[in-house]
């Protein structure tokens, strides 16, 4: 605002000139009169202003018909032709298109359509997955990422979320991950600092601690060690009798094996009965304690579902893998028969009536795994779905955080309670143990131990 300074001060002084209290004589001689003037000063107090802000601008990728967003998705094709895998997941653009087409005829997103852009990307090709971030982000440049880097290629995410400031849903970002993040980023697991403690009490509840108990993490997850599974061990009143840092991450095995060897004397000699493992040592450190002659409790904590997967590149038999407890969420057929489950299918059936969907593991060996496609991607849209359309007609980074704030409890496909809520950014909000079945399925898998628990009704102070 300009004030007109000068003319104000101007238009004053002329008031004061010709109307002053000095006397005056008037022109036919009379007695002078005296007339008494009233003067006004300017305040000197600074006059405050009022600026409005400017209002909120829609976020990068969003126009007034369109919302870009792109998906990641693995590349079992060219894993297939490496003879990496044999994993037959269907066409991914046809689970992606069946979801974006859907939203789109139900009104979209305020009216506006979502425009799906996937990038297919080998978990093993760490320029493939660079090269993804670049074209989505820079080139496409799309609002939010749904989907997530595997394997390898999983830094890449950050490429996304900090360098390029987009919102991701999906993955599983470290502590440290998220906080270097300069965008919203949803996950629909559980976080580190909510499961890894969580499990810890189911264990204890189940009775599954010995007398003396040695703990075991890999030197990369000595934060996570030190912030949440040490404390939380002191919390339940277990004593920890040792702490065994591997250093190989089982990479050379021959380094691995002889340091294996050197921990399992020392927990012979200590006497040690119960061995709780995070996620870097479940593997390959669990077969060395049992090739080593340990004959006590392995809990394995961390990473929900590892358990079923330690059978995978085993060195000793799967018999004397039985034992081991874990966690996990719903198992196929649980899974199969969640409403929400037969949602996300019929979606993808009715955009492709030729192809008929059926639980994962009847699927025969060759066949197209549908459902392995549909449940995670289904869990990812509907999340952002849901926080988009929260978020209102101006949708940018402030107003989807709010929106994802704003959902509360929903159902996830496979994995039961979920939860999003201000400061709680992991959906899933339920786990269970699982002990390791040596019948399920070639290496073995998991079965369930207990019931699945809602996080909320655990009591983890």
């Amino acid at each position: 605002m300009h004030c007109r300074v000068a003319p104000l001060f101007a238009a004053l002084a002329l008031l004061v000139a010709s109307c002053s209290d000095d006397a005056t004589t008037t022109t036919d001689g009379a007695e002078p009169t005296t007339t008494v003037t009233t003067t006004t000063t300017a305040s000197t107090e600074p006059q405050s202003t009022t600026t409005e802000p400017p209002p909120p601008e829609p976020g990068r990728g969003v126009t007034d018909d369109t919302i870009h967003v792109g998906f990641l998705g693995i590349d079992f094709k060219t894993l297939r032709d490496l003879g990496l895998v044999d994993i037959n997941r269907g066409d991914y653009q046809l689970v992606v298109d069946a979801f974006v087409d859907d939203l789109n005829d139900r009104g979209g997103i305020h009216g506006r359509n979502v425009v799906g852009h996937l990038e297919l990307v080998s978990p093993v090709d760490l320029v493939g997955a660079d090269t993804a971030c670049l074209r989505l982000t820079e080139d496409i440049e799309v609002f939010a990422v749904v989907g997530s880097l595997f394997g390898p290629t999983s830094t890449a995410n950050n490429c996304f979320t900090r360098d390029h400031g987009t919102i991701m849903v999906g993955a599983a970002p470290t502590p440290e991950e998220r906080a270097n993040a300069n965008a919203p980023w949803i996950t629909t697991g559980v976080g580190i600092s909510l499961h890894l403690p969580a499990a810890l009490h189911l264990m204890a509840d189940a009775g599954l601690f010995g007398d003396a108990v040695g703990v075991a993490w890999n030197e990369t997850e000595a934060d996570n060690a030190a912030d949440f599974l040490l404390p939380t061990l002191d919390g339940l009143g277990i004593d920890v009798v040792d702490t065994f840092v591997q250093g190989t991450n089982g990479g050379d095995a021959v380094a691995g094996r002889a340091e294996w060897q050197t921990f399992s004397e020392v927990i012979k000699t200590a006497g040690i009965d119960t061995m709780v493992m995070m996620e870097a040592t479940a593997n390959f450190g669990s077969q060395q304690l049992l090739d080593n002659g340990f004959d006590g409790q392995i809990l394995v904590v961390d990473t929900i579902g590892i358990t079923a997967s330690i059978g995978s590149g085993r060195t000793v038999e799967l018999s004397e893998l039985e034992g081991i407890i874990g966690t996990s969420w719903l198992d196929s057929p649980e899974a199969w028969e969640q409403q929400i489950t037969q949602d996300c299918v019929a979606i993808f059936e009715a955009a492709n009536p030729e192809i008929t969907v059926i639980r994962s593991d009847l699927v025969e060996k060759g066949e197209p795994n549908w459902s392995q496609n549909i449940g995670p991607l289904c869990n990812w849209f509907r999340i952002f779905e849901m926080a988009a359309k929260n978020a209102g007609p101006i949708l940018n980074h402030d107003s989807f955080l709010t929106g994802v704030e704003q959902i509360g409890a929903f159902e996830l496909v496979g994995q039961g309670a979920g939860l999003l809520e201000p400061g709680k950014y992991d959906a899933s909000n339920a786990i269970r143990l699982t002990e390791f079945d040596i019948d399920d399925l070639p290496d073995g898998g998991g079965k369930p131990y207990g019931p699945m628990v809602n996080l909320s009704d655990l009591d983890l102070e």
